[in-house]
Formats: C-alpha cells, structure tokens, sequence
C-alpha cells in the first residue's frame, strides 16, 4: 500500500495487532521521503519512520541490490509473531 494507505489504515490496523493479536506483514511505499513528490505526501513521507515507531510496527527498508536479504530482514524482525513487521519500498523499483 502506499505510505498514505496506511495512514487511513491505522485504526484498523491497531485492532487487529492489539485486539486480536494477528499481525500481518506490509509493504508500504515510502512516498514524499525526499520531499520531492506531490505536496500531498509531503508530511506523511516526512514521518513515516516515526508514525511506525509510535504505533509499534517494525520496520526495515528495501534494499533493490539485495531483495532477498531485504524480505529476509524485514521478517526476522517479527519473528516473535508478535510485531507486523514492515517492508518500505522507494520509488523507481
């Protein structure tokens, strides 16, 4: 989903971590990171990494030279069954 998405999706997403305990790997696109994108994904780009933090979704970054690794990566984190981890994707990939 694209960084945006998730925001929407927060409060759901809570629910199902806290409530139900079912966590569900993501991938989310990493929109306005540079600050170089539509106005729109200015702030939510900005923060992304800290608005993961606050709502405890581990997170790793995709790394295109090494996918593998990166998947690898992002999993281990949750390894527990604990955590949704989660995957970012920059754009041109």
């Amino acid at each position: 989903m694209q960084n945006s998405g998730l925001g929407y999706s927060l409060n759901v997403r809570t629910s199902l971590n806290l409530i139900y305990d079912l966590h569900v790997p993501l991938i989310v696109s990493w929109r306005g990171h540079d600050g170089n994108d539509a106005v729109e994904h200015d702030i939510i780009g900005r923060e992304l990494l800290n608005l993961l933090d606050v709502f405890g979704l581990r997170h790793s970054i995709f790394d295109p030279n090494d996918p593998y690794a990166s998947v690898e990566r992002c999993l281990a984190a949750a390894e527990d069954g604990r955590t949704t981890p989660v995957l970012i994707v920059k754009e041109g990939i």
